[in-house]
């Protein structure tokens, strides 16, 4: 059961969260409102993957409240982040790279499994995000036409088979006696 203080000191730290990101929020719109007057050259048009920014920030505020009770809430974030550099990139640089960057959407969320493994330190989604960050660079090597790339994906996702099923194996023989 949690104590009295930390469940205090988490109302006081998501309320002044809640504020700073109050003002954030609307200094960010006042910037859009008086961009002209300014003389800033900001585009609704380039920018809207930044209102991926609400949910991050929602989500970094529980994070920030409790990281133990909350921390699967990295899977999302991780995803939101690299998703919205994602589409900002496009948004800048032009949708005709889209062709070539489609991988992004299945590396996003192997990068939120990955994160999550670390910081949580779950193994358990650690297959599942070496999983997807493996089809997405064997995507990325068939893209960029590297049969290098996509070998040594293979050969290295071999090998991570091979140890394991070693491992496994020496487990079941008595050798290693972990619980």
């Amino acid at each position: 059961m949690p104590d009295k203080d930390n469940v205090m000191k988490n109302k006081q730290y998501r309320h002044l969260n809640s504020w700073f990101f109050a003002i954030i929020m609307i200094a960010a719109g006042l910037l859009f409102l008086f961009k002209d007057s300014l003389g800033l050259d900001l585009s609704i048009s380039k920018l809207w993957p930044l209102f991926l920014l609400i949910p991050i920030s929602f989500l970094l505020m529980e994070l920030i409240a409790d990281f133990e009770k909350t921390n699967g809430v990295l899977i999302p974030l991780t995803i939101l982040c690299v998703l919205m550099a994602h589409f900002l990139w496009h948004n800048f640089f032009g949708w005709e790279h889209s062709a070539r960057t489609w991988p992004n959407y299945i590396l996003a969320p192997g990068l939120g499994l990955l994160v999550y493994s670390l910081a949580a330190k779950k193994r358990e989604t650690l297959i599942p995000a070496f999983t997807l960050l493996a089809v997405a660079a064997l995507f990325y090597a068939t893209i960029i036409r590297s049969t290098l790339v996509g070998a040594l994906i293979l050969i290295a996702g071999g090998c991570v088979l091979l140890i394991r099923n070693f491992l496994r194996t020496k487990e079941e023989k008595g050798g290693d006696k972990r619980p």
